[in-house]
């Protein structure tokens, strides 16, 4: 019977109880899980945070260093009229010089007018013991050499002269660079291929001999232009190149010599830079001679060019992953280049003037007031279209060529006899076969 309760009261329904229905190995399972995906969960925010700090320290030390700049050229009048005179001639190296000049400054606790008030022989001790210390922080050779040669221009203006001799040993030796291999075959592809398509469109500007400074200058005042490409041409159907190989004209103004000079386009890349213009013309942007190959930001009224560093900065980000550098694709050109003329296809002045540096070509060039006679034009330009199927092989065809190469190296040094034995077994095999 069921005991008597007090009037006006409810029985109270207890909760079921809760069963436990996963066995060890799930709820072990479950647990991992949760585990994983709270280390995932970590490591994103982690990840996130150092991007932000990076971020953040890239930008405090912006600032720091243009509130240095900005201090010496308002606070010393001398180093103003330094930073303009190498100005003059080079905004970039100027800003260089004047941001090193700074940082010496600073770490050697000393104004720059401080450091020139002093005897040559002082002067001397403090730049050789400045050196010695960054050579032992590990700073490249080349680079504390630049900073020795940043001082003596400093100290030039001044009216100071150096009579001791301050060497950096191997500062032509690019020691960082030293086990740098350069890509072939299908890993060239696919570093060719990653990235956006005006990555893409920089790259093969960059593997055809073309300078990034050329492409958009240090300011993003100037840079290639549609009409540097003189076989380029609007049509009905789109935007076309009319002759192929499509020629590239780096005016002086973009070139590092000084001095104009032309290079060739393969095919692929001729049909991705046009690819990438008739995307800009289907977006609404009017395209002209004067329109900048690569536009900061294409689009209606945006017709900025890109500096320099953003040239870089766009090739980078689909380059760092593969631990390569912008600069390795125009080595990648030239040893293409130097591959061709080894094999009799291109002669090795074509080589040396299609890569932008001074030689015979580059003289003649300059001194006929940038032009070349129409015959020899046409001459590169079959020698360039002669030479293209290196300048575009896959792995496979490089693994051939490098085979071929080797058997007819070792046949060229094979003696009487062993030619012999290689002729009779051709012999068989071609009755055979």
């Amino acid at each position: 019977m069921m005991a008597d309760r007090p009037s006006g009261t409810r029985l109270r329904k207890e909760p079921p109880a809760t069963v436990n229905t996963k066995t060890p190995a799930t709820q072990r399972a479950c647990g991992s899980e949760a585990k994983g995906l709270n280390e995932s969960i970590a490591f994103s925010e982690l990840r996130s945070g150092m991007e932000k700090t990076k971020t953040e320290i890239r930008t405090i030390r912006t600032t720091h260093s243009q509130s240095r700049r900005e201090r010496l050229l308002r606070e010393f009048p001398k180093v103003r009229s330094w930073y303009q005179d190498t100005r003059r001639k080079s905004v970039i190296t100027a800003d260089v010089r004047l941001r090193r000049l700074g940082l010496l400054c600073e770490e050697l606790g000393i104004s720059p007018m401080d450091l020139a008030a002093k005897d040559p022989d002082t002067i001397a001790d403090i730049l050789g013991d400045y050196a010695d210390r960054m050579l032992e922080a590990g700073h490249a050779p080349g680079y504390v050499d630049t900073v020795l040669k940043m001082a003596r221009s400093w100290l030039r203006h001044c009216g100071i002269k150096l009579e001791r001799a301050l060497k950096v040993k191997d500062a032509d030796i690019p020691v960082t660079l030293l086990n740098e291999r350069v890509p072939e075959g299908e890993e060239l592809n696919e570093l060719l291929a990653s990235g956006t398509m005006k990555a893409r469109v920089i790259k093969a500007l960059l593997a055809s001999g073309i300078r990034p400074g050329a492409i958009g200058n240090y300011q993003g005042t100037d840079g290639l232009r549609l009409g540097d490409l003189p076989d380029l041409e609007s049509t009905p159907a789109g935007i076309v190149f009319r002759r192929h190989p499509a020629m590239v004209v780096v005016r002086p103004q973009l070139s590092k010599t000084g001095r104009q000079y032309f290079s060739f386009l393969t095919s692929a890349k001729a049909t991705l830079i046009t690819a990438y213009l008739n995307d800009r013309q289907a977006n609404g942007e009017k395209l002209t001679l004067d329109s900048p190959l690569m536009a900061s930001q294409p689009g209606p009224g945006r017709r900025r060019f890109m500096s320099g560093d953003a040239v870089r900065r766009e090739v980078w980000r689909s380059l760092k992953a593969k631990g390569r550098r912008p600069y390795i694709l125009r080595h990648v050109f030239d040893t293409q280049l130097l591959n061709a003329e080894a094999k009799g296809l291109i002669p090795h002045d074509f080589r040396v003037f299609w890569m932008g540096h001074k030689g015979s070509i580059e003289a003649v060039y300059t001194t006929n007031h940038r032009t070349l006679p129409d015959s020899l034009v046409q001459e590169m330009r079959r020698a360039f279209a002669k030479a293209e199927p290196l300048l575009e092989q896959s792995r496979e065809d490089a693994e051939i060529e490098k085979r071929r190469s080797s058997i007819m190296s070792r046949v060229t040094q094979a003696d009487a006899d062993t030619l012999g034995e290689i002729a009779k077994l051709l012999d068989v095999a071609a009755r055979r076969f």
